[in-house]
């Protein structure tokens, strides 16, 4: 039985209301359709630039391509800007390099069975702070557009952006996928 020492982030849920809330849990959908092809709200230029994203300095420019028009570039009391950027460069950076692989119904923890992530790396990832996750998240991206594997993206904006209970929550509920995923792949093998 794995047994997690989840980091925990002292900091309190935003208090930017409901608006912010409702914005940030539509979010990752609109992105998603933003980064499609066939959809003409992003050239294939500005996708390039997304996936090169540096994460250390993220350039607001370059955010708010995708922020602006979903009136998130103001970072919420309890997060602070540097934070909030940091953040967005990563999840933006992933998800324009798996542009087009994004799926509600797989799971982040199930994406990460699915593409080979070792139980120790994995166990890692669940227990880093606010500064390691943003390089798991990096790392998990990569894999993801390498194997080709779709997962919701959402779910690592959970991963990415609740503190507290809630990222205690999240990070449970990816562990269970994962590890419900690795044992019926080992199943499936046997």
């Amino acid at each position: 039985m794995h047994r997690f020492s989840l980091a925990e982030d002292s900091s309190p849920p935003s208090t930017d209301g409901t608006d912010q809330t409702q914005r940030l849990d539509n979010a990752v959908a609109t992105i998603a359709s933003m980064l499609r092809p066939e959809d003409d709200r992003l050239s294939p230029e500005e996708v390039d630039v997304l996936q090169r994203l540096s994460l250390d300095r993220p350039d607001d420019d370059v955010l708010s391509i995708v922020l602006g028009p979903l009136n998130l570039t103001k970072s919420p009391a309890w997060l602070s800007r540097e934070q909030w950027d940091q953040r967005w460069a990563v999840l933006l950076k992933g998800m324009a390099l798996c542009a087009g692989m994004h799926n509600p119904t797989i799971s982040l923890g199930e994406a990460l069975a699915m593409v080979g992530w070792a139980e120790d790396r994995f166990t890692l990832m669940m227990e880093a702070n606010d500064e390691a996750i943003l390089t798991f998240v990096e790392w998990a991206s990569s894999d993801f557009a390498d194997a080709e594997q779709v997962v919701n993206w959402d779910d690592v904006r959970r991963l990415l952006f609740k503190s507290g209970g809630h990222a205690r929550q999240i990070r449970l509920r990816i562990a269970n996928d994962y590890f419900r995923t690795i044992y019926a792949l080992r199943r499936g093998s046997s």
